[in-house]
């Protein structure tokens, strides 16, 4: 509780530009303010007491004269430290991290599951491939949209069961992207699986597109691309297969419009022609 003036620029500019009916988060370092904030809210970090860090700042100068725990006692290197990063702050954070002699390594968690899954080193101290999953769930990687399992190697949803504990949680889809790097490990978070996409008012699922391939067993992995043509949605569902043919394409585009209540063009491909990236749905209109 603040209990004396403050005067702090980016503050007062913050509260200033809020306007009428805005909401104002006062919290400490115990409050996960980061999570569900939306990118346009900003973010000012106080810093009332003098040579305070915030926990970035820390890790990323922490063998840095200048920066301190704020008392006596911490104002010494620290020995080890978590942090929460965005996805596209991750490698060039760790790079900088890296040099400036911190070992780093990442982990795999939700707010839900704890962590996930977790880096670890070999006996030689090198860092090992992908992340070891944690002993006390079980991990699935499904086709998005679908509760299938992914074919090995696959880019998929990843999927947890917890069992133990007071709130346990059977086949939780976390909406996050992942592969199998080995029999008990993860290749880390490799993007969203939240791909559903609005066509000329209709609004198309990635589970509606799995189904098409329910329905076509001949049928491999399939991509539904929807772009922008004049002023209109149009899309094309690239369909794996190894036995192509006129008869087939015709039965897929009749299925995709009963399906999607859409039509789409429909275009055969060779086994393993499509990115092994998890994508079922790819939105390549503009950005309005």
């Amino acid at each position: 509780m603040l209990r004396f003036p403050l005067i702090h620029p980016p503050l007062l500019a913050a509260l200033a530009a809020a306007g009428h009916g805005s909401r104002v988060l006062l919290a400490d370092a115990n409050y996960p303010h980061a999570t569900g904030v939306s990118p346009r809210a900003a973010q000012v970090f106080p810093r009332v007491s003098e040579a305070s860090a915030s926990v970035s700042d820390l890790l990323l100068e922490g063998y840095s004269a200048r920066f301190t725990l704020g008392y006596q006692a911490a104002a010494q290197p620290f020995r080890a430290a978590v942090t929460a990063l965005l996805a596209d702050e991750k490698s060039a954070s760790r790079a900088e991290l890296e040099r400036a002699g911190v070992k780093t390594r990442q982990a795999y968690a939700t707010a839900d599951l704890g962590v996930v899954a977790y880096e670890t080193d070999g006996a030689d101290g090198a860092l090992l491939p992908g992340m070891l999953v944690n002993d006390d769930l079980i991990v699935e990687i499904v086709t998005p949209g679908s509760d299938e399992p992914a074919a090995a190697g696959k880019v998929g949803e990843v999927v947890v069961t917890r069992l133990q504990g007071d709130y346990p949680l059977l086949r939780f889809a976390t909406g996050d992207l992942s592969a199998w790097a080995s029999t008990d490990r993860l290749k880390g978070w490799m993007g969203r699986a939240d791909q559903s996409a609005k066509v000329r008012g209709l609004f198309v699922h990635p589970g509606q597109i799995a189904e098409v391939g329910k329905r076509h067993p001949e049928l491999g992995a399939l991509r539904l691309v929807v772009r922008r043509e004049g002023e209109q949605d149009v899309m094309l569902l690239s369909a794996e297969t190894a036995s192509p043919s006129q008869a087939l394409k015709q039965a897929v585009a009749t299925t995709l419009q009963a399906l999607t209540k859409l039509r789409g063009e429909v275009a055969l491909v060779g086994s393993g022609s499509l990115p092994n990236d998890g994508k079922i749905i790819a939105d390549e209109r503009p950005t309005p």
